[in-house]
């Protein structure tokens, strides 16, 4: 309405491509933290790119104990 921002700043002193740059750097930072892995396709015929994340699942190992009968 009566305060918009130009389409390029937030504001806050980032423009749209600084913003997706500091974004893209903390998931990368989470996904080395997690062993996991990021892959990006991307398709040339239409304006669009697909960002897949894998991340580990955690294993515990279950323990189950026989109820003991008194």
């Amino acid at each position: 309405m009566g305060n918009s921002q130009p389409s390029g700043d937030s504001g806050n002193g980032f423009g749209r491509e600084e913003a997706v740059h500091l974004i893209l750097e903390l998931v990368k930072e989470i996904i080395q933290n997690n062993r996991g892995e990021m892959t990006f396709q991307v398709d040339k015929k239409r304006p669009r790119t697909l960002i897949t994340l894998k991340l580990p699942i955690e294993r515990r190992k279950v323990i189950y104990y026989e109820p003991i009968s008194i």
